[in-house]
């Protein structure tokens, strides 16, 4: 009897520490993603200021266009796709929605 009881006692804090793993890692995912996209926000609001102060360079420098055009393109910026200032962060939703399918770090 004490063998069935100490198998039972057993599982059940099994399934209690599975559980409260699953929450904390739940907990851990709600705040990375949150941070995410509180990081993700700063870095577009930094890149259309960018993109405002040296518009005019964009425009007029060829080879700094070209510079630019390449920076946005390695980390999935279209700056073409834009109706604000030029610049739409394409990787946010794709970060975003694969992140919140589990994290990716």
């Amino acid at each position: 009897y004490a063998e069935v009881l100490y198998t039972a006692i057993s599982s059940t804090a099994c399934s209690l520490l599975q559980e409260q793993y699953r929450s904390a890692g739940e907990e851990v995912r709600r705040a990375t993603l949150q941070q995410m996209k509180e990081q993700l926000a700063l870095f577009k609001s930094k890149l259309e200021e960018f993109a405002i102060k040296h518009k005019a360079d964009i425009r007029r420098d060829p080879v700094f266009r070209a510079q630019f055009h390449t920076m946005c393109a390695n980390i999935g910026v279209d700056p073409l796709a834009s109706n604000k200032v030029g610049l739409a962060v394409g990787v946010e939703n794709r970060l975003l929605t694969s992140h919140a399918d589990g994290p990716h770090i």
